[in-house]
């Protein structure tokens, strides 16, 4: 099978688990954080890799629709609005 960069092995419990980076804009939908982690609950390669694609699939279709909505808010107000409206607490709204 071909390498996933999005699977990686947890080095103390060497369980797999998906992990991948979340845009900026989409941070908004996922409470902030720039990495998305998720566990796949197996040691086993072969399993982990058909376990990943239903969680890659979900999640980048949360991101898809993160930044469209995004988009739509961006198209109306600017992007300092945009976080304000998200009610995620923005450490650098001041310098948006």
């Amino acid at each position: 099978m071909a390498s996933m960069s999005y699977l990686q092995k947890h080095p103390k419990t060497d369980v797999y688990r998906v992990r991948r980076s979340i845009p900026e804009a989409a941070r908004f939908a996922f409470q902030g954080r720039a990495v998305f982690l998720k566990t796949l609950g197996t040691k086993n390669l072969v399993e982990a890799k058909r376990l990943a694609f239903p969680v890659l699939a979900e999640l980048q279709s949360k991101i898809d629709r993160a930044l469209a909505d995004y988009s739509d808010v961006k198209a109306e107000v600017g992007r300092r609005e945009v976080f304000a409206r998200s009610g995620f607490p923005w450490p650098f709204l001041d310098r948006v």
